[in-house]
């Protein structure tokens, strides 16, 4: 899945894409988190973010054929 940024996040600007790695922890006061990265398919720890769901918008990303 990939998500864009509907609002700044530390240093993650809005309406930057991200992609899903999965569900993260709830942080006090932010309720309901995913975790994401900036490249696909990157499990690269260092890389993972956590970002409050309602600063998220699912992108539909199937190609047209």
């Amino acid at each position: 899945m990939k998500f864009k940024l509907l609002k700044q996040h530390y240093d993650m600007t809005a309406g930057s894409e991200w992609f899903d790695v999965g569900p993260a922890m709830p942080q006090p006061g932010t309720g309901e988190s995913r975790l994401v990265t900036e490249i696909e398919g990157d499990k690269t720890e260092g890389c993972f973010r956590v970002v409050p769901l309602d600063k998220l918008e699912l992108v539909n990303d199937t190609a047209c054929a």
